[in-house]
């Protein structure tokens, strides 16, 4: 027989209670410490104190639950919208993955209108303008790669390859130039950069509001610590978008300032089921992370070779609770007409960034614009 072993298994501070283990065929038992009143000491002890119960140590297996429930429903959320929300337009080869192209007007002569939609934004943004250039021109929007409808493309997603994709798309389209770019935003830099690297195949440019490449020095605290937060919201959304927590808030409302609630209700779905994509808010991503470098080739191109293109550039200055950023940008907006001689300089007072897309009026000023230079294209082609 193995003598029984008495281990001291106590933590400091404990009561007295010792466990006794025993050797083959002893006993494992426990040993009353001190007793008082017939009441061990530990049961007394553990009486006073509150009783927490087993739910904290459950929290992280009800997170993980949530999480893996977030992802299962947001895989198949995501596959049920792709099959229900079908693209407008077509997917064309861009160099190994596909963009979608929306195309109107196509039966008309004359330069073929692009549309390059803003950060965050997809071909729907377009919906109340690009009807409108319809009547008088061929014209496109279309999701760079990984928003919308679009595919992903390669890294990085700076301003040239963004550029080249479309090139290569619209080639493989059937969409001949010459081309007029209209870049809003942050369309605005990749419009530039495809106006002058493609400068033979261009006709024009219009920039509305325009992404300025110095904008993140020049503009006051208060409009750099916005655009900080922004791209910080942009690296957490994929994560959220993946875990289908999107679909708690109306999150493209929330970042493109109201912009799906006064746009035509196919148009609003359109953006607010993107926003429940993870690769859409990836994408996103992608590009913000490329800002730098964009930037760069934004500033080379506009000292380029843009000097005769006609450039029209129209500039919304009035955006609620960004007051003080409405001078500096407006000479930023200045500094981008000055890329041209042959330019336009339009500002919209009362008007603020979003509703350059979304009110009647900015929108005919739109429109307007990319007639003229299409009127200008035909005189000079007749001439």
């Amino acid at each position: 027989t193995v003598a029984a072993a008495a281990v001291d298994t106590r933590l400091p501070g404990s009561p007295d209670c010792v466990l006794l283990m025993g050797g083959s065929g002893s006993r494992v038992g426990v040993s009353p410490g001190r007793m008082e009143g017939g009441r061990n000491m530990a049961e007394r002890r553990s009486a006073t104190r509150p009783r927490l119960g087993g739910w904290p140590l459950a929290v992280p297996g009800v997170l993980a639950a949530v999480g893996c429930g977030g992802l299962v429903y947001q895989r198949w959320a995501t596959a049920r919208d792709r099959r229900r929300l079908m693209p407008p337009g077509r997917l064309v080869d861009a160099g190994g993955h596909k963009l979608h192209l929306l195309i109107m007007g196509e039966e008309r002569g004359g330069p073929t209108i692009v549309l390059e939609a803003g950060g965050m934004a997809t071909s729907p943004q377009w919906s109340l303008i690009q009807p409108g250039i319809a009547d008088f021109a061929r014209v496109v929007s279309y999701d760079r790669a990984g928003l919308g409808w679009s595919q992903p493309g390669r890294a990085p997603r700076d301003a040239r390859t963004i550029a080249g994709e479309l090139h290569t798309a619209l080639h493989n389209a059937g969409l001949p130039g010459p081309y007029i770019l209209v870049g809003a935003s942050l369309g605005g830099p990749y419009a530039t950069v495809f106006a002058d690297t493609y400068r033979d195949e261009v006709a024009g440019l219009v920039l509305l509001d325009s992404v300025h490449p110095d904008q993140l020095e020049r503009l006051p605290p208060q409009a750099r610590r916005a655009l900080a937060g922004l791209r910080i919201v942009n690296r957490v959304l994929p994560m959220l978008a993946r875990l289908g927590l999107t679909h708690l808030v109306d999150v493209t409302g929330i970042l493109l300032a109201g912009m799906p609630s006064k746009l035509p209700a196919d148009a609003a779905g359109q953006l607010r089921t993107f926003a429940h994509w993870p690769g859409h808010w990836a994408a996103v991503d992608a590009e913000v992370s490329a800002w730098d470098v964009t930037m760069e080739q934004m500033r080379r191109a506009l000292h380029g070779s843009l000097r005769d293109l006609p450039l029209t550039v129209i500039t919304a200055p009035d955006n609620p609770g960004m007051e003080a950023m409405r001078e500096p940008w407006l000479d930023m907006q200045r500094e981008l007409a000055s890329a041209s001689n042959s330019v336009r300089h339009l500002v919209l007072g009362g008007v603020g960034h979003v509703q350059l897309a979304t009110e009647p009026e900015p929108t005919r000023n739109v429109i307007q614009a990319v007639r003229d230079i299409v009127d200008l294209h035909g005189t000079s082609a007749a001439a």
